[in-house]
């Protein structure tokens, strides 16, 4: 049996707030195909939060360790190519003295499922599923994002996963209201394995829900550097430098470590040179 690690969220509306919170943070960490639990492993002290929160996370981020310690055994003794609901409910059962919700227990699972998207799938549904836990989709789809970006993996694959994050944010739309869902097209148009530097319309479709997602995120006190980085990305590609740079510089004022690659001070000073803007 796993050690017992009291963190006080084993709630799963406890839970899905400081997870919704940790997004807010770092989206992309979120999203690493090889692992979204690697978000646990965020310098702590980076975050601009208050000290009681940062200990809960600290706390949060224990219990994970020890969710991942029993992972480490559970991969020997199981094989993962034959995941399936049964195996999923095998883990948790395994899992079930470590007091964190179901669901932040199996986002460890998740990511040990690699480049498979149809095993991580298999995860998040059971999440949205039977678990009912719908906040799981905003994971689920980071996650695939990520991997249909991937371009070293094979582009009718990256395409059959395109299809699979479409469907997902359609369905995520209709099943809870969410702030994420115009930054997830915005993502979905710009990051399209069939996307190219000739065809401009996937990169207005990009900006349409990127501005959508900004004005969200501003109302909300909310937005971050990686909506205007992104945007930036979106204009630089549209040929139109001028407001690229314009975002980009907005990106820096924000005066942070980014929460993404993508908003990295460094990477956007590299991309504002590239606009003849330093």
């Amino acid at each position: 049996m796993a050690s017992t690690c009291s963190v006080g969220t084993g709630s799963r509306d406890e839970g899905n707030r400081f997870r919704k919170g940790i997004e807010r943070i770092g989206m992309c960490q979120w999203g690493k195909y090889e692992g979204v639990a690697a978000k646990w492993r965020y310098d702590l002290k980076d975050i601009e939060v208050d000290d009681e929160v940062k200990a809960k996370l600290k706390m949060m981020r224990q219990a994970h360790e020890l969710v991942n310690e029993v992972l480490n055994r559970f991969v020997v003794e199981n094989d993962l190519l034959l995941l399936d609901d049964e195996m999923i409910e095998r883990f948790l059962a395994q899992t079930a003295d470590i007091e964190l919700d179901e669901a932040s227990r199996l986002i460890s699972l998740a990511g040990r499922c690699g480049e498979s998207w149809e095993r991580l799938s298999k995860v998040y549904r059971y999440m949205v599923t039977v678990l009912q836990d719908n906040h799981s989709y905003n994971l689920w789809i980071t996650s695939g994002l990520a991997m249909m970006s991937n371009k070293e993996a094979n582009l009718d694959y990256r395409s059959q996963i395109a299809d699979g994050v479409e469907k997902l944010i359609k369905e995520s739309s209709e099943v809870y209201d969410d702030t994420w869902a115009a930054c997830f097209w915005g993502e979905f148009y710009f990051k399209h394995p069939r996307r190219d530097d000739t065809d401009l319309k996937w990169l207005q479709q990009a900006k349409k829900w990127m501005e959508i997602s900004l004005e969200q995120l501003k109302s909300s006190g909310e937005c971050g550097p990686h909506e205007y980085a992104r945007l930036g990305d979106v204009y630089r590609g549209l040929g139109k430098l001028p407001d690229a740079a314009r975002f980009y510089r907005e990106a820096l004022s924000y005066n942070s470590k980014g929460c993404c690659e993508d908003s990295y001070p460094d990477n956007i000073k590299a991309k504002l040179a590239l606009c003849g803007d330093v």
